[in-house]
Order: structure tokens, then sequence, then C-alpha cells
């Protein structure tokens, strides 16, 4: 298998993790009977922090297949992009009130 394949699984693999938190947030959070509605009102604003996510997470190359899960610059990397993506995601709904 490529280190491309690989890649695109782990993208893959990220945004349907991401798809699925959102999914079981909404799930537990609301009623059963209208669950379709809560998802349509939901998703394209989440849509778009996922994009920006995923490119954070590009951007800070955690998606390098060279690095060492346990090395101290794959934990920083993935210290940065939380704090980025969850400081991105704050101002995002801050300023796109509904």
């Amino acid at each position: 298998m490529t280190n491309r394949l690989k890649k695109l699984i782990l993208l893959g693999g990220d945004l349907a993790i991401l798809h699925l938190a959102l999914f079981l947030t909404i799930v537990m959070r609301y009623r059963q009977d209208q669950l379709n509605l809560y998802w349509q009102n939901h998703w394209p604003s989440f849509l778009v922090i996922f994009i920006i996510w995923l490119l954070i997470i590009y951007i800070n190359n955690l998606y390098n297949l060279n690095w060492r899960i346990r090395s101290r610059q794959f934990l920083s990397a993935t210290v940065n992009t939380v704090i980025a993506s969850s400081l991105f995601s704050i101002i995002y709904f801050y300023l796109n009130v509904q």
C-alpha cells in the first residue's frame, strides 16, 4: 500500500469520526423524531469547522507517516493542532451567530 493511499485512509477516517461525533452529539441532545431536522441545521456550520480542522491537521504535518507517535515533536504538533482548532472553532461560532 502506498503512502498516498495510507494518508487518504487517515483523512477519510478523520472525516468519518468527525461526522460520527456530530451525529452522536445530536442523538444525545435532541429528540429522536427530529434528528433529520437538527442534522440539517447543524451540519453546514460544522462542515466548515471540519474542513478547517483537517487543513490545520495537514498544515501541522500530522498526516506524516514517518513520525513516531510517542515523540515529543508529534505530541507538540498534536497539542498545537488541538489549541488552534479549538480557538478557530470558538471564534467561528462566536462570529457566526444564527
